[in-house]
C-alpha cells in the first residue's frame, strides 16, 4: 500500500452505481466464523463488495484448516472503505508482525476498522473497534 492514492471505492456497477470495498485481512490461523459470518451478512448489501488481503497474497489456511484465496497483498492492496481483522488463534502471534502493524496503521486511516482479535494487542484501538468485537475481546481477556 505503499504511496497508494487509489481509492477502492471507484469500482463501477452497470449502474453506475459505486461500491465500496471491504477488505477482509487474512492470516495464518485466522477464526473461520469471524470472516465468513460478516461475509455472509455484507453479501447481500449491494452497495459493497467484499476483497481478502494477506500479507504475501495468496492462500492463507483457518484454525480450521480451510484455505482461503486472497485478491491483495499488503504490497499490491488499494485503499479500503472498511478494513476488517478477524480474530483466531493466528492472531497472538499477528500481534507481533511488523508488516501486519503496518498495514493496517496505513490501511486503517480515516476508515472504518472492525476487528476482533488483533485489539488486545493494541493493533485495534477500543474506539475504532466495532462494540461487538469490543466486548469480545473484554469477554475473551486478549
Amino acid at each position: 500500500m505503499s504511496g497508494k492514492t487509489a481509492s477502492a471505492t471507484s469500482t463501477s456497477t452497470a449502474g453506475n452505481t459505486i461500491k465500496k470495498q471491504i477488505g477482509i485481512v487474512l492470516f495464518d490461523q485466522f477464526e473461520t466464523l469471524d470472516v465468513f459470518g460478516p461475509v455472509e451478512m455484507w453479501g447481500g448489501m449491494p452497495d459493497y463488495e467484499m476483497v481478502m488481503v494477506s500479507q504475501q497474497g495468496g492462500l492463507v489456511r483457518s484454525s480450521q484448516g480451510i484455505e482461503t484465496q486472497t485478491s491483495y497483498s499488503f504490497e499490491t492492496a488499494p485503499q479500503f472503505d472498511i478494513l476488517m481483522v478477524p480474530g483466531g488463534m493466528g492472531t497472538r502471534s499477528e500481534i507481533n508482525n511488523a508488516a501486519m502493524l503496518a498495514f493496517h496503521s496505513e490501511a486503517g486511516q480515516g476508515n472504518a476498522v472492525d476487528g476482533v482479535g488483533l485489539h488486545g494487542g493494541g493493533l485495534i484501538s477500543q474506539s475504532r473497534c466495532s462494540e461487538a468485537a469490543a466486548g469480545y475481546v473484554q469477554q475473551a481477556g486478549v
